[in-house]
């Protein structure tokens, strides 16, 4: 599958076709089932948004994924896509995802084509709801990372992902252990709101025959 290819595929479907709640129950971890099923955004949710950002390098289709660095907090050193929370300056989510993409990974937003989005999700946890936006370039990107919000970056192969299944592993939580779905790509495990997202994402492609 080339990038050419790809961008087709991804440019043409619309939100019905999409897996929605379907495909995130799939990767959504055990322990915190309860809480997804009885915890629903509120007015007071705060908003933000990712980029899914396809490129072509050797013939081969990529995305970008970074690890988080370890702090205090809920979504410490996990594999995520480049984003954030919404601003008002951004004005929309999408431009939330592309600003934040050019601050925590140095792409050129301006050589970037956000192509179509995937359906919403919400991370219960830590009370935010996220947008996914998919994005194209022609270019290889020249990564910049922003030492603060990524501890490295993860290109990903796209052959990768539609070759991987969700196995369970084991993760470590701020004071104890458990285990989630995950997808493991590039020795890393990425489980979470990021394996929810790639899971609509594999099941689209895979609608498409992308196998």
């Amino acid at each position: 599958m080339r990038l050419i290819q790809l961008k087709k595929i991804l440019e043409k479907y619309n939100q019905d076709d999409l897996e929605g709640g379907n495909a995130h129950i799939l990767a959504f971890p055990k322990f915190r089932l309860e809480l997804f099923r009885t915890t629903k955004p509120t007015e007071k949710t705060k908003k933000s948004a990712v980029l899914i950002l396809f490129y072509e390098k050797n013939e081969e289709v990529y995305f970008c994924l970074i690890k988080r660095p370890t702090y205090e907090g809920h979504h410490s050193g996990q594999v995520a896509f480049p984003g954030g929370k919404f601003e008002v300056k951004d004005e929309s989510l999408r431009n939330t995802a592309l600003r934040e993409a050019n601050e925590e990974v140095g792409i050129d937003i301006g050589r970037v084509d956000i192509v179509n989005e995937l359906t919403t999700i919400f991370i219960p946890v830590s009370d935010f709801t996220v947008k996914p936006y998919i994005a194209t370039t022609s270019l290889v990107p020249i990564f910049h990372p922003e030492s603060h919000e990524v501890d490295y970056i993860i290109e990903a192969k796209l052959s990768d992902l539609m070759n991987s299944q969700l196995v369970e592993v084991e993760i470590n939580l701020s004071k104890e252990k458990s285990s989630a779905p995950a997808y493991i790509i590039n020795n890393e495990n990425i489980w979470g709101g990021t394996a929810m997202i790639l899971t609509e994402l594999k099941l689209l492609l895979e609608s498409n025959h992308l196998v």
